[in-house]
């Protein structure tokens, strides 16, 4: 299986005036970061469990951050810098948890059958998050004024619900 990591750039603008999104999918293949590649070494079960913690982590962060956007998404007194202030770390973790996946979709074939499941489940909610983060981006693009509407609020409790399982659910 090879996922297609959606790489949400262009989030902040210089002058802070939108929502500015540029979505990249990469479908044809998956490239872990030197970085990635540089932190692991050694047997590839052992691998994949420092990449699982390293995740949980990661997601651990994701969900603090869209905590907080999701109280935000019900406050019509807010104003949208406050949902970009937590919109911007989720993509950061949402994109290094993406090179992670490439990562461990690299070393699929050598570990275990367990692993290879998690993997698989890890790949499915990080697409899912990235999906969401790129709904309530899109959304935050043409209705600034609006980020307490339903549609949003929607789009932050599906952020924090998707991370919140993926950091309670991350075995390793």
């Amino acid at each position: 299986m090879k996922l297609g990591i959606l790489f949400i750039s262009g989030f902040l603008s210089a002058a802070m005036t939108a929502f500015p999104l540029s979505a990249m999918a990469a479908d044809s293949e998956c490239v872990a970061s030197n970085a990635t590649h540089a932190l692991y070494s050694g047997d590839n079960p052992a691998q994949v469990d420092a990449i699982f913690r390293d995740m949980h982590l990661e997601a651990r962060h994701a969900v603090d951050h869209a905590d907080k956007l999701h109280l935000f998404a019900r406050n019509s007194n807010l104003t949208w810098e406050s949902d970009v202030s937590q919109l911007q770390p989720i993509k950061e973790e949402i994109n290094e948890m993406g090179g992670q996946v490439c990562r461990l979709e690299a070393m699929r074939a050598e570990v275990a059958p367990r692993q290879q499941a998690e993997i698989d489940r890890i790949a499915t909610t990080i697409r899912l998050m990235a999906d969401h983060a790129e709904d309530a981006i899109s959304f935050g693009n043409s209705h600034r004024q609006g980020l307490w509407l339903a549609p949003y609020r929607r789009y932050a409790d599906n952020l924090y619900h998707e991370s919140e399982l993926l950091a309670r659910t991350l075995r390793y």
